[in-house]
């Protein structure tokens, strides 16, 4: 049975007839059976010849043999795959093979049978085409279990791109409506490329747009680590491939818009810190590929932009010409023995990669929160920083899971079967300092993310408390507005009614004949009696406020009274009424000094008060505290005889 039948019969599988179905293998059997893309007259070159260095960099698989350390591409043309077909395995050590960009059914198929690929590869690497699949459901089967991670893992390569477009550093920037058109743009993006995608087509997962200047595109690589033994095998499936400038799509959001030049679009490399090789103690120097002259004519492209106006533009991502240049910071006599070893270039460019983007993350987040607090315009500004610190803690969330799968992974290394160093100390030594570093790095890239998530979530806390101070404080303004429109009202509408009793029939006016001081002496009492009722309702809501604050004091139990009608506090969880034995009444502006004062703490410093206060000198006396059962009968006591002097 060929590998797209074992593909096909797992996906068949029933949940009526079999008790583990996988159909979630049922888009990758749809792909493996879909129509060729080496159809006669798809214009593929057929005859075999040395590769050129753009085939080159145009391979879709890279066979780099660790022992060695050379590798050997094949071409993404028919021919390469021919060629592919014919190459034994290798019998003579381990190997690595690099799959780069979007793979046919056929190179899939192929590689598939020759290596006996686990499904679980392409199902999660493949998980793009579902985008695009109308006939699946989705099982919600992903994220799955990190027991399913044992063989194969995924790591994040974000790079950061950027516009020749000036940003504000006085307003932040409202990216609603363009991260809109970014999303249908992806949308449209995955809709054409399961059907125009051409081998070794580089893919994109996401594009992040953090402001009109900055994006950033998502890509991932998928691992499988084979079985151990003499001649183990690991395969790496990156999103890289061909140059994104290359893309068969139409509309992408990260290529340069139009009417502008090739230099004005930038993608960032990914910086991996060449330090000394821990094993062999001296600075590595990969050889250049595909030749010196190419990489010095590169530099000096970069160093000059401006001069770029006629030049084509390319994306240039560095970590495309990883297959071709592996390994020249591993001591191959370790690679070949312990797979992590082998793979630490790998770990090392996605954690690379992931503290660029965290950094940018942070002068993002730094850039929204320095609006809080500053004068003018603020009621503008906060929900557009809101929704722009929201839209980074999403985006810090997809990252936290991802960076905590690779620490499980890496933390659990020792229990994997994997083929594992079985060398000398010295050499173990190494190995394991080597994978202890590549945890720390990993370990430390996800505290960033975390505290950068907190700082996301202080930040819109403080956001949201600044708009209910600002209302608060409108609230307060509207109502002392209001206040004096009521004093006004208070004065001017007894005046009215006074005047419309008088009319026009006064002297003054010459339409009358009553006298002017009648009118004044008629209206004066009635605006006086008109404040003394406005007056005194609020004196009498002050009062009532006042009384409302008393259940507050409710908590404080065992409430005990000296002679001075001092409250002495005691804990406990019995409410004691207004009087007490032996106690006076307690009167709420005594136990409070002023409305705006929080009464609980005024009552709870009772007994320090006492303290200070020489009672002893006045004849005072203060009451032992009191247990529960004792101050329950005291209550009760007291009770009664308030209702007995009542009645």
């Amino acid at each position: 049975m060929s590998f797209r039948d074992e593909i096909e019969a797992l996906s068949q599988k029933s949940s009526e007839y079999y008790a583990y179905p996988r159909p979630d293998l049922n888009s990758l059997s749809q792909y493996l059976k879909s129509l060729s893309i080496y159809n006669p007259g798809c214009g593929l070159p057929e005859t075999r010849s040395t590769l050129s260095e753009t085939d080159r960099t145009s391979s879709f698989a890279v066979v780099h043999d660790i022992a060695t350390g050379r590798c050997q591409p094949f071409s993404s043309s028919s021919t390469g795959l021919t060629d592919f077909v014919g190459r034994g395995m290798d019998d003579h050590g381990p190997s690595v093979l690099f799959l780069r960009g979007h793979g046919s059914p056929e190179w899939l198929e192929t590689i598939g049978e020759k290596y006996r690929v686990s499904p679980e590869l392409y199902r999660r690497h493949l998980r793009y085409l579902e985008f695009s699949h109308n006939s699946g459901r989705n099982l919600h089967s992903w994220p799955s279990l990190p027991s399913s991670s044992a063989r194969v893992f995924q790591l994040t390569i974000p790079t950061i791109c950027t516009r020749n477009v000036s940003e504000s550093d006085y307003e932040p920037e409202d990216l609603q409506s363009a991260r809109q058109s970014m999303e249908e743009a992806m949308g449209q993006y995955f809709r054409q490329l399961r059907a125009k995608a051409t081998v070794a087509e580089s893919v994109v997962r996401k594009c992040l747009l953090l402001s009109k200047q900055y994006y950033v595109v998502e890509q991932t690589i998928s691992i499988e680590v084979g079985p151990p033994g003499e001649h183990w095998r690991a395969i790496v499936w990156l999103d890289t491939g061909k140059d994104l400038s290359q893309s068969t799509q139409h509309g992408e959001p990260w290529k340069p818009f139009a009417g502008t030049k090739a230099w004005e679009t930038y993608f960032f490399p990914v910086i991996v810190n060449l330090a000394s090789d821990p094993s062999t103690n001296r600075p590595s120097d990969p050889t250049p590929y595909p030749s010196q002259n190419s990489v010095h004519d590169h530099t000096r492209l970069q160093a000059h932009p401006k001069d770029r106006n006629a030049e084509e533009w390319k994306a240039a991502q560095n970590i495309a010409l990883l297959p071709f240049q592996y390994g020249s910071r591993l001591d191959k006599s370790l690679a070949r023995q312990d797979t992590l070893y082998a793979l630490g270039e790998v770990f090392q460019f996605s954690a690379s990669a992931e503290v660029q983007l965290l950094n940018l993350l942070q002068s993002r987040i730094e850039h929204e929160l320095s609006f809080v607090g500053t004068q003018g315009g603020n009621d503008e500004y906060r929900p557009i920083s809101l929704l722009n610190l929201k839209y980074i803690k999403t985006q810090l969330a997809a990252h936290v899971q991802n960076l905590n799968e690779t620490v499980d992974l890496l933390q659990n290394r020792n229990h994997l079967d994997w083929p594992h160093i079985k060398g000398s100390r010295e050499e173990s030594d190494t190995v394991e300092r080597s994978a202890n570093m590549l945890l720390a790095d990993f370990k430390y890239l996800l505290k960033r993310a975390d505290s950068l998530a907190n700082q996301c979530d202080q930040g819109m806390t403080t956001l949201v408390n600044s708009s209910m101070i600002d209302e608060s404080r409108r609230s307060a303004h509207l109502a002392m507005k209001v206040q004096r429109l009521t004093v006004i009202a208070t004065i001017f509408i007894p005046l009215s009614f006074v005047c419309s009793v008088w009319g026009m029939n006064l002297e003054v006016l010459g339409s009358g004949s009553q006298p002017f001081w009648k009118c004044v002496v008629s209206a004066v009492p009635i605006i006086l009696i008109a404040l003394v009722i406005y007056y005194s309702d609020k004196d009498g809501s002050y009062f009532a406020d006042d009384l409302a604050m008393l259940p507050m004091a409710s908590h404080l139990t065992f409430l005990e009274f000296d002679s001075n009608s001092h409250i002495v506090t005691k804990s406990g969880s019995v409410s004691m009424p207004a009087q007490a034995t032996n106690a006076p009444k307690i009167q709420p502006w005594k136990a409070m000094k002023s409305r705006e004062e929080d009464p609980i703490p005024d009552l709870k410093k009772g007994r320090d008060d006492d303290d200070d206060e020489d009672h002893t000198a006045q004849g005072a006396s203060v009451t032992k505290p009191m247990d529960r059962d004792t101050a329950s009968k005291k209550l009760s006591k007291s009770k009664a005889k308030s209702d007995q002097s009542t009645n």
